[in-house]
């Protein structure tokens, strides 16, 4: 507050570009127990180079794929990811082999809209599970892109292991199974305008019914008690954690084999892990 009022602002960066970040302000305030911080970022001029990756503020329909038992998640409203790529292969230096693999990422992200989400949903022992809803605008193009992608790729794996693409159809839902020596590596399948992945086949599935139920990790009060109070719940970036679900069978493992005096500090650990929501606007 004391840095807003007096207007005394340190240039975050203070090299001399086109449009470098000019002055940050941050402010922290608790009320009723709950603390927030605020931070921001004026530019000289219009945002370039990382600071342009986010989008102006607006729904995120990805996260309606995550459950409200998630551990993380994070979503992002972006410029379209084709035109990311084709900004970063401008750059000077670069060598044919790394202007051609840039190339065929933009033409493989062409069909791919503006947002993406990514979550810890599911599992975490053995293997951690995760999700992912990417925002497509033509899930035929997206297909065959992939399609080429994995064609491509099992050309070039070490003799005696094998990359396929499968198809699977559960309830009138089809499934696409990416397979590494026959074991699934990932399953993907679409829905609305989303290309929604898993760790497995059924948190592929368990994607889908979450979006189908309705009841997906905005609707929950973890997530909706993080919700800022101003009423600019639309973001060009959120990440949330709720850390004590996972910790919880984490913590019942270690305390089994930890020595006593330890005993206390894990209890801590799970007693202070609560929900958190960082987000960010893009203006």
């Amino acid at each position: 507050n004391r840095l807003h009022q007096q207007n005394v602002l340190n240039p975050v960066l203070g090299a001399s570009t086109t449009s470098k970040p000019q002055y940050l302000v941050a402010q922290s305030k608790s009320l009723n127990g709950a603390h927030a911080t605020d931070l921001v970022v004026t530019f000289s001029g219009p945002r370039q180079g990382r600071a342009a990756l986010l989008g102006a503020p607006g729904p995120m329909g990805g996260l309606a794929f995550i459950s409200p038992n998630a551990t993380f998640a994070a979503s992002i409203l972006t410029e379209n990811p084709a035109t990311l790529l084709q900004g970063m292969s401008a750059r000077t230096g670069a060598t044919a082999n790394q202007q051609q693999f840039t190339t065929d990422l933009q033409n493989r992200a062409a069909p791919m809209g503006g947002e993406c989400t990514i979550a810890q949903d599911g599992p975490v022992l053995p293997k951690p599970s995760w999700k992912l809803a990417a925002e497509v605008n033509d899930s035929v193009a997206m297909q065959s892109a992939i399609s080429q992608f994995v064609q491509d790729a099992a050309a070039h794996q070490p003799a005696g292991h094998t990359l396929t693409l499968t198809q699977q159809t559960l309830s009138g839902q089809p499934y696409y199974l990416v397979n590494r020596d026959g074991v699934v590596a990932a399953a993907y399948t679409y829905a609305g305008s989303y290309l929604v992945a898993g760790s497995s086949l059924a948190q592929a599935q368990s994607a889908i019914q979450t979006w189908q139920s309705g009841a997906g990790l905005p609707t929950s009060t973890a997530f909706q008690q993080q919700l800022p109070t101003d009423g600019r719940t639309n973001f060009s970036a959120v990440v949330f954690h709720n850390f004590n679900a996972s910790l919880a069978p984490l913590a019942q493992q270690l305390s089994a084999s930890a020595p006593a005096q330890w005993q206390p500090a894990i209890a801590s650990l799970l007693a202070n892990s609560t929900p958190g929501l960082v987000y960010a606007y893009g203006q």
